[in-house]
């Protein structure tokens, strides 16, 4: 009933924040950006967020560290998306099934706030930031 519900309106939410940062109003496309924050997205939806899917965030999450340099992003910006990146493999590195009881289930949320940041980090690098100059492919 309710659980349903919400995860429906929490995927749609996810895909209108995608497609609002990556496809309307841009002027100066910056396609590999915008690639980075759908794969984001699409890893933000399913209920479960497995370790191997850091081998597809991969990908992203270099795109965003690079783009977040070359646009002058500060040193605490760089540092937030290094320590979300280092939050979110530790965990699923370190899960032991002894914690996966009771409030230890609580564990398994542990990555969502630092995916968050790196999701609307990346949507906005898609929305706001020109593709640099000179920058054609990733």
């Amino acid at each position: 009933g309710t659980a349903y519900a919400l995860s429906w309106v929490w995927g749609i939410s996810v895909l209108a924040v995608c497609w609002f940062c990556c496809r309307v109003g841009r002027r100066d496309e910056d396609p590999e950006m915008e690639m980075g924050a759908w794969i984001w997205g699409m890893l933000l939806i399913p209920s479960l967020f497995w370790d191997h899917y850091l081998v597809l965030a991969l990908p992203a999450w270099f795109l965003l560290i690079t783009r977040l340099a070359q646009s002058g992003a500060g040193e605490g910006t760089l540092l937030l998306a290094a320590l979300c990146w280092g939050w979110i493999s530790f965990w699923f590195q370190w899960f032991h099934p002894e914690n996966l009881s009771g409030m230890g289930l609580l564990y398994l949320n542990a990555t969502l706030p630092p995916a968050l940041i790196l999701f609307f980090l990346s949507a906005r690098m898609a929305k706001t930031s020109p593709r640099p100059a000179g920058f054609t492919h990733f």
